[in-house]
């Protein structure tokens, strides 16, 4: 009898010794290197006072060949830049009027060339030398791009915003403005889906620190390990839900296994916010999905919740908030209203819950969101409603096709 409750009592010990030999202690740099190196946090800038930065006859453009020239003649006007910044409605209708650009044969020439290298970087000023003169060297490029990603924003929201999609309509429904729809969308791609994927605006975090302070849970759709800039600006109440898949590597930063693998009592210590995450809890929920391995296999991966605690490091008993990871994809549900949730996702992600299923969509009905429901877009410095949502889906459903805005693959060319 004696011998097996030494037996037992060894066994337990050698239990509770397991758990508090494994768990490690990682660094911010060791889990969110790739956001520290890399991610940009851009604020909002007045576009129309930037138009002392350019004058046009210091301005080449690398194929100054044919109607492209007078677009950029116009575009690059000091009242240009009040017009993209106040009402890129009348900016357009001048677009429209240049003949030689918005016409059928432009259209029918761009259908056979890949234009859109020609188009992202219409804005791009940082191979003339009127853009290196303006911008001192220490900041140029951040300037830079911080005024490009500006102009994107102009664009989407007139794109999408109802006050302005109408006018939107008349050009994706009108073969000879195609090109001028090009245009707005190569931007838009660049600066917030190929070169602009993992950055921020910092309206965006504000307004989301805003609803967090109104003890708001964060609900960040397709997330991956993107939380740093939530957990340095004070964010602490997030839920990520994402199926955190191995084949999607460059998408994530370098530690993002650790973050949804590892053991009870695990902490990541993050000293330039002064916190502490902790791992107090792992649970499977018995369900299993499926995700693409390669173009004809699929991988079966259990469902999980992992939940970390954020306290304050000189106060690790002082709980700040929680992050939980749930290991799957999103569903119809996740985007159900409440008035103390605030969904955040990447432009993207907005693309594919937008995208009908037939293009490779997500399987997500916009039609069901509640009127009152309000997307806040990590690049966007103003939130997504539901109208703006289903005024992209109608875009993706016209005769109109070029870029995917939530990727990096080209449609085919129109025939």
């Amino acid at each position: 009898m004696k011998r097996c409750i030494v037996k037992a009592f060894t066994l337990a010990i050698l239990f509770l010794y397991s758990f508090t030999t494994i768990a490690e202690e990682k660094t911010s740099q060791e889990i969110f290197g790739k956001w520290q190196r890399t991610q940009r946090v851009f604020d909002y800038v007045n576009i129309s006072k930037q138009k002392y930065l350019f004058s046009h006859k210091n301005f080449k453009s690398k194929e100054p060949a044919g109607p492209y020239e007078k677009l950029e003649q116009l575009l690059y006007k000091p009242s240009s830049f009040d017009l993209i910044e106040y009402n890129l409605d009348d900016l357009i209708e001048q677009i429209k009027n240049i003949k030689e650009f918005a016409s059928e044969e432009t259209n029918k020439k761009e259908l056979s060339n890949d234009v859109l290298e020609h188009y992202s970087v219409i804005f791009d000023i940082g191979s003339t030398k009127i853009g290196q003169m303006v911008f001192n060297k220490t900041n140029f490029y951040e300037r830079k791009r911080q005024f490009i990603f500006n102009i994107a924003n102009k664009i989407s929201q007139y794109c999408f915003n109802p006050s302005t999609n109408k006018s939107f309509r008349v050009l994706l429904n009108n073969n000879k403005y195609h090109p001028i729809v090009r245009m707005l969308y190569a931007i838009m791609w660049k600066h917030f889906s190929g070169i602009g994927w993992c950055n921020w605006s910092q309206e965006c975090l504000s307004n989301i620190k805003k609803m967090a302070k109104q003890k708001h849970e964060t609900v960040y759709i397709a997330g991956g390990s993107d939380i740093y800039q939530l957990l340095i600006n004070g964010i602490y109440n997030i839920r990520v839900i994402d199926p955190q898949l191995k084949t999607q590597p460059t998408y994530y930063s370098e530690g993002w296994s650790f973050l949804i693998n590892g053991s009870i009592g695990d902490t990541i210590k993050i000293p330039e916010a002064d916190i502490i995450l902790t791992r107090i809890s792992k649970t499977k929920t018995g369900k299993i999905f499926k995700a693409p391995v390669s173009r004809t296999e699929k991988e079966s991966i259990p469902e999980e919740t992992i939940v970390w605690k954020i306290s304050n490091i000189q106060n690790p008993k002082k709980e700040l908030g929680i992050l939980t990871f749930e290991r799957r994809f999103a569903i119809q549900k996740d985007f159900d209203f409440s008035p103390q949730k605030t969904i955040v996702l990447s432009f993207n992600e907005l693309y594919f819950i937008a995208t009908p299923e037939n293009f490779e969509g997500w399987e997500i009905n916009p039609d069901k969101f509640d009127k009152n429901i309000q997307l806040y877009i990590k690049q966007l410095h103003q939130p997504f409603n539901k109208k703006m949502v289903l005024n992209l889906t109608d875009s993706e459903r016209s005769q109109f096709r070029f870029i995917k805005l939530g990727s990096n693959t080209v449609f085919a060319p129109e025939h």
